[in-house]
Parts: C-alpha cells; structure tokens; sequence
C-alpha cells in the first residue's frame, strides 16, 4: 500500500510540474508575441524617421529615439547586419515566441521538449545581455528611447518566467538547445532580411560616406577641387568647368536616398526668406569675399551641431578657398537665449557659448568649437574652461565671459537666427536663406557657387512637399 501511495504521489508531482510548466511556455509565447507586435511598431516608426516625419518616442517631448536610431551603434549595427536594431528586436521576438509554442507541441516526446526548454533558457539570457549592450549604447550617446522601454520590460518579463517557471519544469537539459535556437533566429533573419535592407539607412551616416568617397580623387587630379600643382607647389581651387564635372560625377555617386535628402534640401533652401546676411565677426573657416557664405548656429550639446562640425572640416579638405563659414551661436537654454523659455538654473550650453564667442578672435574658434562637440556627452563647466586652455589664458576668458560686449554678441547671434524662426538646431543658412545641414547637399551647392538651379540639380527627383531635415 506504501509503494502504490508513492507511486501516486510521484504521478502527481510530475502532473504538477507538467501544467506549471505548459502555464510558464504558454505565458513565454504570449510575451514574445507582445514582444515582436511592438518591434513591428518601433521599427514602423523608424520608416517614418526616415521619411522626414516625427515618430513616436514616448509621452513628452523627447525625440531622443529618433536620434538613437541614427547614432553610431545603430547605424553600424544596420550597415553591417543588413537590419537596423528594431529588427533585430522582432527576430530575437520571432525566436521568442517560437521556442515555447514548439515546447507546447513537444510535451510527449522529451527530447525535444528539452531542447526546446535549453533554447528558451538561451534566448532568455541572450535578451538580456542585448538589453545592456543598447543601454550601454545609449548612456554613451547621452539618451534614452523611452518607446524602447517597453521592450526592455518585456525583455526582463521573458527572462524572469523562463528562468523560474521552466527551473522545474523540465527534469534534463539538452546541448541542442543551441542548435534549436540558432536555426530558428537564423530562419527569422533570413525571413527579415530583405526589409532590413530596404529600410532606408541615417541620412546623417549616408552623407557622411558621401562625402568620404567624395574626399577621394574623382577623375584626374587636375579635376578634383583640391589638386596639387604639377609643380608641387600649394594647393589650387578648381576652376568653374572643373567644379561642374566634380558637381556632376559626385551626384553621380549618391544613392537613391541620399540624391532625395539633397533635392529636399534645394526645395526647403528655394522655400525660404531671404535676407541679406550679416556681415561675419570672424570667420571660422574659409576666405573673405568666397561665393558661399555658410552661417551657422549651433549649441554645444546638439548633435547634429557635432555632425556639421564634421562635414565643415571635410568640406575644407575639398573646397576651402570656395566657402567661408560664420560660426554663430544658438544655446538652446532660456537663461541665455530670451527666444526660449527658462526651464531650470543656466547650464554649460550658455557657457560654452559665450566661451567660443571669447575664442573666436584668437583664430583658433574652429578647434575649439569641435573639442567641445568631441566631449558634448559629458561637458561640464570644468571641461569648458580645460578645452579653452590651449587657445585662452584662464584670467582672459574670465574677464571675456563676464564681459558686457560678450553678451551683446551672444544675443545679437540669437536675434540674427530667430529671424528664420529656428525649430531647433544647427539652424544653417547659405548665403542668407535657409538650408540644411545635409553634407552633400552642402558640398553640392558649394560646387554650383551657391546657384540651387545649377543644371547638374535637373535630375535630382521630385522633392518631398512636406520635406523637413535639419
């Protein structure tokens, strides 16, 4: 009677673990369902980022996702997988989902249910890791995706059912979870693959690859905007006819998006106001009297300031003595900028202006205008005052900071860009109308001498109405 009762006992142990275990997979299945459902969203907003529309990032004003979705990380993760990270979210969903609905099917023969068990253990952990890699990624670009988290929680949910709901849910392990999981996420991949690499790329990234291929020799050295004399001697600017074939052969060389960032850009430049420029303090790059006058805006913080800082240092390489560049200032702080509200004490962005206002006579505005981008992630006021070391004394720049005529040329700068009634920065202007900040499209319009009818632009496609870009 004893054993029959252990017998009993046993069977009803193991009934037990059974409908834990079918409760936990099916609870598994329902959060990688949830899971990719929400992928599919993020990465649909994601199409329309890059459409020129504003996607959804979360309640509050943030647009941080839309910028995290074209920083580093993601932009190298989509140029070298083929799918931006939102999809890698619906494979790693896709994988999810499936490893619990097979456990489901496989409760009667016990290998598979194993392997299945192992592969769920797997991608649980995998998840996980993948979490901190993205938030790593995002403390490194000072944000955060608030339409992320919700991933991240289901993320975590997955992880905390699988690893506690299967712990006894499933007496063995199998070393072919592995394989279970890995041809399953690499079946999702492939299944994914072709709208990963239709999703258009960060036209940010985009334009700066053009304009390092540009960068290169085009045609003979004799063509290119920058050759070096036959004589060895300095550096000599392209003629005009020169500058037309250059113009022609780089719109050649652009991708489809990229040749419709450019034509959007033409039509947001023709759309604009035209006032007649000021004349520059100083210039930051370039020569007097140039045909191309690029005014800029900028706040030290922005990143896409920092980018611009870029494409004008390559720009120089290509095109110096045809372009100068009136570095104005633009701090997105209240404290300092009465176009905005006050939304708390003055921050670094009104110090660092003030401070590249201080520089910018020295001749050396440039450098330390891109020290300052190099270390925007974690600028302090500390930093301002080290960075400007090279350029100024510290008892000078002090004197400058608290001087009147500082602050006079800080809100001339912020009066001169609230004329173009700026959105946001870098708020840049060729030759007194609105443009953007797109590299091509600066370099193209340097090449045409400021001319946005130039006939090279004849065969850029149609541009978007509603065009908006920085």
């Amino acid at each position: 009677m004893s054993r029959d009762k252990t017998v009993s006992r046993n069977k009803t142990d193991r009934t037990a673990i059974s409908r834990r275990l079918a409760s936990a997979l099916r609870a598994l299945a329902a959060i990688g369902v949830a899971s990719a459902l929400w992928a599919v969203f993020l990465w649909r907003e994601l199409l329309r980022s890059r459409a020129g529309e504003t996607p959804f990032c979360g309640f509050g004003e943030s647009q941080d996702c839309a910028d995290l979705w074209s920083a580093a990380f993601a932009t190298n993760i989509h140029h070298w997988t083929g799918m931006p990270v939102a999809g890698w979210g619906l494979v790693w969903s896709l994988v999810a989902a499936a490893l619990p609905l097979v456990a489901l099917a496989s409760r009667d023969r016990e290998s598979r249910l194993a392997a299945a068990c192992s592969g769920i253990g797997l991608t649980a952990t995998a998840g996980v890791a993948g979490i901190v890699v993205l938030l790593g990624a995002s403390a490194a670009e000072g944000m955060f995706c608030k339409s992320c988290a919700l991933t991240y929680v289901l993320t975590v949910a997955y992880a905390v059912v699988a690893w506690r709901g299967l712990r006894r849910g499933s007496h063995k392990r199998s070393p072919h979870g592995i394989t279970v999981a890995a041809g399953l996420t690499a079946a999702a991949y492939l299944a994914l693959l072709v709208p990963g690499l239709k999703t258009p790329k960060s036209l940010t990234a985009e334009g700066q690859r053009a304009l390092e291929a540009a960068s290169r020799p085009v045609g003979s050295a004799e063509a290119t905007a920058t050759a070096e004399d036959d004589a060895g001697g300095p550096r000599r600017e392209a003629s005009a006819p020169e500058h037309d074939r250059v113009l022609r052969e780089f719109l050649a060389s652009l991708p489809p998006q990229a040749l419709q960032a450019l034509s959007d850009s033409l039509h947001i430049y023709r759309g604009s106001a035209a006032f007649e420029p000021e004349e520059p303090r100083t210039l930051a790059v370039g020569t007097p009297g140039a045909p191309v006058l690029i005014t800029e805006f900028t706040d030290a913080l922005c990143g896409h300031c920092g980018t611009l800082h870029q494409t004008i240092g390559t720009l120089e390489t290509l095109v110096s003595s045809s372009f100068a560049v009136d570095a104005r200032h633009f701090p997105l702080d209240g404290n300092c900028n009465p176009h905005l509200k006050v939304r708390g004490p003055e921050t670094v962005r009104c110090l660092a202006a003030r401070a590249q206002i201080c520089v910018e006579g020295t001749g050396f505005g440039f450098q330390f205008a891109g020290a300052l981008f190099q270390s925007q992630q974690n600028l302090t006021a500390d930093d301002v005052f080290g960075l400007a070391a090279p350029f100024i004394g510290r008892t000078a720049l002090e004197r400058c900071l608290a001087s009147p005529e500082t602050e006079t040329k800080l809100r001339q700068d912020v009066d001169y860009a609230w004329r173009y009634e700026p959105d946001g920065t870098p708020l840049v202007l060729i030759n007194g109308r609105v443009g953007t900040s797109f590299g091509p499209f600066l370099y193209a319009m340097v090449l045409a001498a400021g001319d946005a009818d130039h006939p090279a632009f004849a065969s850029l496609p149609e541009p978007r109405p509603d065009a908006h870009m920085h």
